[in-house]
């Protein structure tokens, strides 16, 4: 599913996102263009230590190391094996000769005397992202050449790259002047190692394949920021459009545009006709790139400053976006939950957890250790206490109501007919075919089709369901009825129209005066007043005439609702 400003998620087809709204939950097999979805940012999702750095130079391994892990007290046994003579051990003896032959050993064999050692660092901290940011904008990893370079017009981006590599990694910089151009080189095949095997960065012509390393990703703000700082002053623009950042890669101008969110950053992304893909930032979310990333470069920050200057103040941008296209297709995809509540923010939206984390999580992803903290987390989102409705209990009690009765065999004609209840509840043929039945309701159903077909009175018994009203002779919410059937009832009312009250236009000419008269359709659930009345204060500021709207309460007696402009009116019918 695409957006208007170029953000994707994909999903299973009852992944759902939430709505424009915040409140509805829309499934993307539902969503349409046209429809607008929560984009979510600004929370400051970031990691909390610096991500650590594992590599370590390789070390040759010689014909001699080769030999003696086998066993060997001499080579000779290698060659007669290479020779095509038998030897003892012949699989053991291959398997050292294998080591010793292969690619990765024989180019450290041979670059041995030509490597010079160089600093690892211990964590990728501010430094290490800036290093990586200028290298991802302007710089290039040559294996041909064994050359580490940066090329750029601003001498100052070019001191500070320079700067970078001798103190992370210990190596002198070469720098000369190609006419405007100043060019950075540092020639160390370790450091190519180290740049290429730890933070996957491309080699040779790369400009299509470039992304931000998963070190940056997964580090604290202060360290995106940096990388993120260091790699706008390369590929990035500031002046009368903005901010706007481009590249070749589109996953690159993907996985900037969602950082960009997590510092509350909108931005538009896009194609150009030159088939580059551009980051646009304006408006109020060009103030908030200017005060919590910037520019290194001091005449890009300076024509940034006068961008946000420029403006006396900036319209404020919703935090939703439209839905473009909806594409089907085939992918693998994960089932992913976050403890302590129903949502999480990916991909740029506010994604709803789903069925499958505690089976995952307790079966398959976690330690001993981890096992009590996840419980706490879970048991905490799956509460209902008394008088309360969590819709998310309910969904997962019924999936597990459905595995239980199919692996049972509780269900069909022979089942249904038994008037014994002692047998029913003792039923138990061992089919063993609840897992496949739930992944055929997950297939096929949606959430009304859900309830209806399995919410039962056995499971409403056993949750202890019930609806409830409002007494108005006590002043309080009393338990109105414990039929399962109004249980349901009641339930699917909440998924029909989205939850959402019918309203119908009666007359628009009411009493003859212009006033317009609406009807609530009551099915049980009554209107919450004030919102009502934000509704109706709303619609006057349209209509410029009284408006009233005739709804019914928990008794089912009927009240007209009505404003005028000044003042709001009830009255029993």
């Amino acid at each position: 599913m695409r957006t208007r400003r170029g953000l994707v998620v994909t999903g299973s087809a009852n992944h759902r996102l939430l709505g424009a709204d915040g409140r509805t939950w829309r499934r993307l097999d539902e969503l349409a263009p046209g429809e607008r979805v929560r984009v979510a940012g600004g929370a400051g999702l970031w990691a909390r230590t610096c991500v650590p750095v594992h590599w370590q130079p390789r070390a040759r391994v010689t014909i001699h190391e080769a030999a003696a892990a086998a066993g060997l007290g001499n080579v000779s046994t290698l060659y007669r094996l290479r020779a095509g003579r038998n030897v003892r051990d012949r699989a053991g003896v291959a398997a050292a000769l294998e080591l010793y032959e292969s690619p990765e050993n024989r180019r450290a064999s041979m670059q041995a005397r030509k490597r010079y050692a160089i600093r690892v660092p211990k964590i990728v901290d501010e430094r290490v992202a800036a290093f990586l940011g200028y290298l991802l904008g302007d710089g290039h990893i040559s294996r041909v050449k064994r050359q580490i370079g940066l090329t750029t017009a601003d001498p100052e981006q070019a001191t500070a790259f320079a700067s970078l590599g001798r103190e992370l990694f210990g190596l002198m910089p070469r720098l000369r002047l190609d006419g405007t151009r100043h060019r950075v080189a540092f020639y160390s095949e370790a450091l190519s190692d180290l740049l290429t095997e730890e933070f996957g960065l491309p080699t040779g012509p790369s400009a299509r394949r470039k992304h931000v390393p998963s070190a940056i990703l997964r580090s604290p703000e202060p360290v995106v920021a940096r990388f993120l700082r260091a790699y706008f002053d390369c590929d990035g623009y500031a002046g009368p459009a903005g901010v706007i950042l481009s590249t070749s890669s589109e996953r690159m101008s993907r996985e900037v545009q969602v950082l960009l969110l997590n510092f509350g950053v909108l931005s538009h992304r896009r194609q150009g006709r030159d088939e580059c893909w551009q980051v646009q930032v304006r408006g109020r979310s060009a103030q908030v790139f200017r005060e919590r990333i910037g520019f290194g470069l001091e005449r890009k920050q300076r024509a940034l400053a006068d961008y946000v200057d420029s403006h006396r103040w900036f319209r404020t941008a919703a935090w939703d976006d439209e839905v473009v296209s909806v594409e089907r297709g085939r992918a693998d995809v994960f089932d992913i939950s976050v403890s302590g509540t129903h949502r999480y923010a990916a991909a740029g939206f506010v994604n709803h957890n789903s069925y499958w984390h505690s089976t995952i999580m307790t079966q398959r992803a976690l330690t001993d250790s981890e096992v009590v903290d996840f419980a706490d987390q879970h048991a905490g989102t799956l509460a209902m206490s008394p008088g309360r409705f969590n819709p998310y209990k309910i969904g997962i009690e019924l999936f597990r109501e459905i595995e239980d009765r199919w692996n049972k065999g509780r269900f069909g004609k022979e089942y249904d007919e038994c008037d014994d209840i002692a047998a029913k509840r003792r039923w138990d043929k061992k089919l063993g075919l609840g897992r496949q039945k739930i992944f055929e309701v997950r297939k096929v159903y949606n959430d009304v089709m859900f309830i209806d077909a399995f919410l039962n009175e056995e499971f409403c018994e056993r949750l202890k369901l019930y609806t409830y009203g409002y007494d108005s002779r006590s002043g309080q919410y009393v338990v109105v009825d414990r039929d399962w059937r109004k249980v349901k009832q009641r339930l699917l009312f909440s998924l029909t129209n989205m939850g959402q009250p019918i309203v119908q236009v009666v007359d628009a000419n009411y009493a003859n005066r212009g006033e317009l008269y609406l009807k609530h359709r009551f099915e049980g659930v009554p209107l919450d007043i004030e919102k009502a009345r934000d509704t109706l204060r709303n619609l006057h500021r349209l209509w410029r005439r009284p408006v009233h709207l005739e709804t019914a309460e928990e008794d089912e007696r009927g009240r007209l609702l009505s404003y005028d402009g000044a003042e709001h009116k009830s009255v029993r019918l």
